[in-house]
């Protein structure tokens, strides 16, 4: 049943809810658990540290400097491991909410285990000795399993396996069935989804994937800020909203974090506290990624993220005993009206700005910079000089123009090649050429692409490159790229044939393409620090919905 469809029907919205109400009443009547406040109004504050769970000194040593206990404390094992007991029982017995994010692979060997293995009973004497493990625990933990399944990456997502939601629907609910006959009704149950599906298209809609509401306790987001411009509510609005109107369980924050150091993550946590109470009150616990990664995600850097972290914190709002995470979810349903009623000024509708591209009579021969005529400016959220550009672009009947002028203190660096040249300096183009595609449409069709264009790496001797995301996946066939340095910075001229992104597109002057486009950079670190967009928000890349519009002039 999709709660979603109930949202203009309220009649069946009173009905629905005072059944909800009596369930949930006569769960807390069974569970005779009530918190030591009552107070179920906030956010529970959770964190990773790796290794943690071996020794919570890094998570005492936290809450010394933020003044603030912490609720539950995360760990993420592999199918290599046996089921925890003695760390659970340490976090347990310390006074946190044991978090187990529990992947289905091999750290060392990736590929291991398919879906297909754990439906066929491979790995069910296995997942009966964790279900066992947790049944003797007895207490109260999280296990967050299969988590982010509408992302790319995992090998248990949907996109590795044939684009089947159903085949992780029933993994999932088998998993849930083992743990249940053991006895382990301890477990509270994460089902979570990243944030952005990847790719996103209609078969990867994360709700596909819900397996149902008696086999979910809690619904966990995943999401960074990995531009470096997008704040707690661009990363979330959306999926939260999704969520909210789909579901009746309580939502967490399971994943997430912001880079950097000093003011700008300081200014980033301040936000994301006003944020939450603001937008967010379905919201009811957070965990805090704390590792330098990929990018340094530590709350506490220095003096100042500590004193921002400190403050944003103190708020009675976020809340440290981990007794309350039964009340909570307890208490959720009778309040999820109240909590859709306040999702309208969440998510405002994306202003579609215009831009254009100069026609020429004949192609460019050979490729070289010119004098725009018109132009878009980007410039990055910590100034011109760190980053911004001036990006203009032409078109043939045969050829897509643009041209970037850049200005970035340390230029022209990107060591990675193919489908990771995002995670450098690169400038992106999202363009769609079907000129009647809904505007508003959140996936990708056929003739929807992302692509990214990189100046390389001289240090590395990596030749500047081109990808294409989408609904191409490929290199784009025949695009040229000419990179020249500046005094503060450089300039990326590119060439994109028609052709190598759909074979029977025409172009006709007047036409108004769906298009957007960025610029990503990095400077000593060698992986993308902050990304900077023209259009929409940082789901750009798979939403067209936050685009604009391209003229062909």
């Amino acid at each position: 049943m999709v709660f979603g469809s109930l949202k203009n029907s309220l009649i069946v919205r009173i009905v629905i809810l005072g059944f909800i109400m009596m369930i949930s009443f006569a769960g807390c009547a069974g569970m005779g658990s009530t918190s030591p406040d009552g107070n179920t109004d906030g956010v529970l504050l959770g964190v990773f540290h790796e290794g943690s769970q071996l020794d919570l000194a890094p998570v005492k040593l936290m809450e010394k400097q933020l003044e603030k206990k912490i609720a539950s404390v995360m760990w993420y094992l592999d199918w290599s491991t046996p089921f925890p007991s003695e760390d659970v029982r340490r976090v347990s017995d310390a006074g946190y909410m044991p978090h187990i994010t529990w992947e289905p692979w091999f750290f060392e060997a990736r590929d291991m285990i398919n879906l297909d293995d754990i439906l066929q009973g491979k790995w069910n004497d296995y997942i009966r000795e964790w279900a066992l493990g947790a049944a003797d625990f007895g207490k109260p933990m999280f296990l967050r399993w299969g988590h982010e399944f509408n992302g790319n990456w995992y090998p248990w997502s949907v996109a590795r396996n044939g684009n089947d939601a159903a085949k992780y629907v029933q993994a999932y609910k088998k998993i849930h069935w083992i743990f249940k006959k053991a006895g382990a009704d301890n477990v509270r149950w994460i089902w979570c989804v990243n944030a952005n599906s990847v790719p996103n298209e209609p078969w990867n809609d994360p709700l596909k994937a819900f397996p149902g509401f008696s086999y979910v306790d809690w619904i966990g987001l995943d999401g960074y800020n990995f531009s470096g411009s997008d704040s707690f509510k661009d990363l979330f609005g959306r999926i939260y909203a999704k969520i909210i109107l789909n579901t009746n369980k309580p939502i967490m924050i399971a994943e997430f974090a912001t880079g950097g150091n000093g003011k700008v993550k300081a200014d980033w946590l301040k936000q994301m506290g006003e944020d939450l109470k603001s937008f967010f009150p379905a919201v009811k616990a957070i965990t805090w990624f704390d590792i330098d990664k990929e990018l340094d995600w530590r709350l506490l850097v220095d003096e100042q993220t500590i004193q921002a972290a400190k403050s944003v914190f103190a708020s009675d709002y976020f809340l440290s005993d981990p007794g309350l995470f039964g009340p909570v979810a307890e208490s959720y349903p009778l309040r999820r009206e109240e909590y859709i009623s306040q999702i309208d000024s969440l998510i405002p509708p994306p202003v579609q700005r215009e831009s254009s591209a100069i026609a020429l009579t004949e192609d460019m021969q050979p490729l070289q910079p010119w004098i725009s005529e018109k132009s878009i400016y980007l410039e990055s959220g910590s100034g011109k000089d760190d980053l911004s550009a001036e990006m203009s672009f032409r078109w043939t009947t045969t050829s897509l123009y643009f041209q970037a002028v850049i200005t970035d203190d340390v230029p022209v660096f990107n060591n990675k090649t193919e489908v990771n040249i995002w995670n450098g300096d690169c400038v992106e183009i999202c363009i769609g050429l079907d000129e009647n595609a809904d505007k508003k449409r959140e996936y990708f069709f056929e003739k929807d692409f992302q692509l990214g264009f990189s100046p390389g790496s001289k240090r590395d001797n990596i030749e500047p490159s081109a990808w294409g995301w989408g609904g191409l996946n490929k290199a784009p066939e025949s695009v040229q790229l000419l990179i020249s340095l500046t005094d503060n910075g450089y300039i990326v001229v590119g060439s994109i044939p028609w052709k190598s992104l759909s074979a029977d597109f025409i172009p006709v002057k007047g036409m108004k393409l769906g298009f957007d486009c960025a610029i990503d950079d990095t400077d000593d670190s060698g992986d993308r620090e902050s990304q900077t967009i023209w259009n929409g928000d940082s789901s750009f890349y798979s939403n067209p919905s936050q685009w604009g519009i391209l003229v062909l002039e």
